[in-house]
């Protein structure tokens, strides 16, 4: 046998991230390396970059959405109703954040869906 001295500590948790960032109850795994999996029931914002805050250690990162989800229809059944290219896009980007996307991230999507359209019709002429 070697004995090998153990230089951080392993934490495995668990919850929705306002509690992980918040709560003082996590405040011993700050300087452990971690594996942290989030359950809220949409993806929140700046996830990962949060929790590498308060966690730099962080070696394994988890969405494990909990709840119940509003989807009824399949992906593929929303995306074949699209209406519009910015719809389809708009559905693409709630589709793998779980959450809808901002009006100003819908903005900058029409932007550069109108760019797009705009260089398509310069490479034809």
């Amino acid at each position: 046998w070697i004995d090998i001295p153990q230089l951080k500590q392993l934490a495995v948790l668990t919850g929705e991230i306002d509690d992980l960032l918040e709560s003082d109850e996590y405040t011993w795994a700050e300087d452990a390396w971690c594996q942290i999996t989030v359950t809220d029931p949409q993806r929140p914002r700046r996830a990962f970059q949060r929790l590498k805050e308060r966690f730099p250690d962080m070696l394994n990162f988890i969405l494990a959405p909990t709840g119940e989800r509003e989807r009824q229809t399949t992906y593929s059944d929303r995306i074949a109703n699209a209406k519009t290219d910015l719809d389809l896009v708009v559905d693409f980007v709630e589709h793998v954040r779980n959450r809808p996307a901002s009006q100003q991230e819908q903005s900058w999507l029409q932007d550069a869906l109108q760019h797009v359209n705009r260089v398509q019709e310069q490479d034809v002429k």
